[in-house]
């Protein structure tokens, strides 16, 4: 844009030295030039985000998706607001494990040269100043000096204090009193220099991870989403109606779990599981002595130490607070047996269930706990055992250091009469038929109705916000204005609908939407009656349920690749009459 920017703003200032037909045509050709690249570009930019972001939708990887779509509805103005002042026997429990000396040895160049690799361009810096694009560019002369200070700082055990501390800005969470700090979270940017070796040291640390994750817990885990653990939340729904058995569920909520992390409690969780001495010492020194300042409203706080809770923004802080969570779950349970058994079969095609009536070859396997993150819903088929549950949590949070949100804590009773009644320290848990499960709505009677509206009213509200930038943006074209709908829209309309197993009514409702976006775009109002088929073959867009069965197929073709794990309880009676829609038979319609 800048050499026709500079032609157009050299043929103005020729035309006001000399007005004439001459000047006024080259004016008029600078600017008809100027508007042309002005276009080229945005539609150039639009193309390039909408292909990041359907990249980041078709791989599963749901922050990169949902960082896109923010991008491409632009910064929301920030308001501010006067803020409002505010006045041993868990360790012994635990047995300890090998120590792998093997993670000991010092980084190579190799992992070094990764670490910068992974760094994110047009990320803020922290104190220091140096932008991830720096590194990047430089790498080939920093790549020495750099893993010579990384070894020496493994060596030693010791991170420079500039590496540890971290400035912090706010952002607003866009609900509740703007003048209440509870209603802020702040964004921690760190050392760019600190990322990397922080990163070195993940590698390591993440083999140690492997070795105490539960089963059941999809985050901080390559390959896994939160559509895993909703994929498996509706499965154990389903298999419950098909087999007239009650469920119970509660859904945990843990107060500022990562900032009340303990921390020479977590340093000794990792000795015990069998962290070496220059890992731990690299891995300690990341947080202690650590200090950070505020910024808000252009104004800096005094320095202040912090000296509790994971580093936050740093890239460890997610794999040691799964350490810390999944050892916290080790010893609440270990003496608790309750929870929904379910029988599984991994040697047959996924719908031969009569394979499960054999008596041999049959795995029995406790659901007790789905976990993502800090995300926690515990299990049962009686309301005692999932009170039972909640009361081992509900102590081990506290000899652990942590705190459930009473007041966000929700239970949830499927094919029950009565509502559930569980209580925590003499507080009755509130009973709720629908809850929004890692950004999908679980419903106690299996219905996806309430899903269903509540993804069209996203998609509807993504929609109203591009409008100024994209929809009545008459420098983009149409193929670009479609290319945006099908990655941001789209995108956010169909979130788990892997997941779903949906009947006409649904899918009717969501086409409905779709051809209302649709003709939004393309400018088609009712009055001219252009049939639905023309609209979709002028977009080159398919219908939704079209659409929706290919995420399907490949869904069950990355659970299902070859063998199945068929589920069932075998000894319990089907419900009779005509039976409930359910994945399997979704998945034959696709």
């Amino acid at each position: 844009m800048e050499p026709v920017t500079e032609a157009k703003r050299k043929a103005f200032l020729a035309y006001k030295a000399k007005l004439s037909p001459s000047t006024l045509q080259a004016l008029r050709t600078a600017r008809n030039k100027a508007q042309q690249t002005a276009r080229h570009c945005a539609n150039t930019y639009w193309l390039s985000l909408c292909s990041s972001i359907q990249a980041a939708a078709d791989i599963g990887n749901a922050r990169g998706m949902y960082e896109g779509i923010k991008k491409a509805i632009g910064p929301t103005p920030s308001k501010t607001a006067p803020l409002k002042s505010k006045t041993d026997t868990a360790l012994n429990a635990i047995p300890d494990l090998p120590v792998m000396e093997e993670l000991d040895t010092p980084p190579t160049v190799e992992e070094l040269s990764k670490a910068i690799d992974c760094l994110a361009c047009g990320k803020a810096p922290g104190n220091d100043g140096i932008p991830p694009e720096v590194l990047k560019s430089g790498k080939p002369a920093l790549l020495q000096p750099l893993h010579n200070l990384l070894c020496l700082c493994w060596e030693q055990g010791y991170i420079p204090q500039d590496m540890r501390d971290a400035k912090i800005i706010t952002l607003y969470k866009n609900k509740g009193d703007r003048s209440d700090c509870n209603n802020y979270r702040g964004i921690s940017l760190l050392s760019t220099v600190g990322k990397v070796f922080a990163r070195v040291a993940l590698a390591h640390l993440q083999v140690l991870a492997s070795r105490v994750y539960p089963e059941s817990q999809s985050g901080f885990r390559v390959g896994r989403s939160t559509v895993d653990m909703i994929f498996s939340l509706r499965q154990l729904q389903e298999k419950c109606q098909e087999q007239q058995m009650p469920l119970y569920i509660a859904f945990i909520d843990l107060t500022k779990a990562f900032d009340l992390v303990s921390r020479s409690g977590l340093f000794s969780l990792l000795q015990k599981i069998g962290c070496p001495q220059h890992l731990l010492a690299v891995v300690t020194s990341f947080h202690d002595n650590m200090h950070s300042t505020v910024c808000y409203s252009g104004e800096t706080s005094k320095a202040f130490q912090v000296s509790s809770g994971v580093k936050q923004g740093c890239v460890l802080a997610p794999t040691l607070f799964g350490i810390f969570f999944s050892m916290l779950l080790k010893y609440a349970f270990k003496d608790c047996s309750e929870g929904v058994y379910i029988h599984t079969r991994s040697d047959g095609k996924l719908y031969n269930i009569a394979h499960l009536c054999a008596k041999t070859k049959i795995t029995e396997v406790l659901i007790r706990e789905m976990l993502f993150a800090d995300d926690a819903a515990l299990t049962s088929h009686t309301e005692d055992g999932l009170q039972q549950l909640v009361t081992c949590l509900f102590h081990a949070c506290k000899e652990f250091g942590l705190t459930i949100s009473l007041r966000k804590t929700k239970v949830m009773a499927q094919g029950t009469e009565t509502p559930p009644n569980i209580a925590i320290d003499g507080y009755t848990l509130e009973g709720v038929e629908n809850f929004p499960y890692l950004g999908s709505t679980i419903s106690s009677s299996l219905s996806i109705d309430s899903e269903i509206s509540s993804r069209i009213a996203k998609a509807a509200t993504a929609m109203a916000k591009l409008n100024q930038r994209v929809w009545n943006n008459s420098s983009l074209t149409e193929k670009t204005r479609l290319c945006v709908y099908q990655a941001c829209i789209l995108s956010t309309l169909l979130y788990g609908s892997e997941t779903w197993t949906t009947y006409a009514r649904h899918e009717r409702k969501l086409n409905s939407f779709h051809m209302r976006c649709l003709r939004r775009i393309l400018q088609i109002k009712w009055q001219d009656r252009v049939p639905n088929t023309e609209v979709l073959e002028r977009a080159n867009i398919s219908t939704l349920h079209s659409g929706g069965s290919a995420m399907s197929r490949e869904w069950t073709q990355a659970v299902f690749p070859k063998t199945s794990s068929m589920v069932s309880w075998s000894k319990a009676k089907g419900e009779q009459g005509a039976q409930n829609c359910d994945s399997k038979t979704s998945a034959r319609r696709t």
